[in-house]
């Protein structure tokens, strides 16, 4: 018994990775949030990534984001009110030395795009050395509307879900 078992993981071992498939991570985002205007609530959801490289070189990069039906997502984040959107999903991207790159879009009924929400996401490093790390969030929003329709100044975050990538360690 014990023979099999190491001839099992001699095996296994014996395929190994290929440094490209130890450089790929994916990660699952939550994008089940509600996104719709009902009477006088309107829900939105936030989508925020944030990558560091901890290496002291530069990284090239690629963050790609599929939507539910496995379709690529690559629409350009917004940036504003202190928000930034530093790549576009699915084009490559350099990352500076001991720096972040950011992503943030808005998901609602009058950008018209609740259901372009990705679903998950992988990051592909093209460099063969450093430190790469990542984390997210996902936000459900309300916020109510006045009867004629314009927002008041009240929002709710009423849904959050972090996006945990590599369980939190460096690739």
């Amino acid at each position: 018994m014990l023979a099999a078992t190491l001839i099992l993981t001699s095996s296994v071992s014996a395929t190994g990775t290929s440094s490209e498939v130890s450089r790929v991570v994916y990660f699952s985002i939550q994008s089940n949030t509600a996104c719709a205007v009902t009477g006088d609530h309107v829900y939105f959801s936030d989508l925020y990534l944030t990558i560091n490289n901890l290496s002291d070189y530069e990284n090239q990069l690629t963050v790609e984001l599929f939507k539910k039906d496995g379709t690529p997502y690559t629409t350009p984040g917004l940036s504003g009110t202190g928000l930034a959107s530093d790549f576009i999903p699915g084009t490559a991207t350099s990352i500076n030395p001991h720096s972040t790159i950011q992503y943030w879009m808005q998901f609602d009924q009058d950008k018209d795009n609740c259901s372009e929400r990705p679903s998950y996401g992988k990051i592909i490093v093209h460099t063969n050395a450093g430190l790469i790390m990542g984390s997210g969030e996902m936000q459900g929003i309300k916020r109510i509307t006045n009867t004629n329709g314009t927002s008041k100044q009240n929002s709710e975050m009423y849904q959050t879900a972090t996006i945990i990538i590599n369980g939190g360690n460096p690739f």
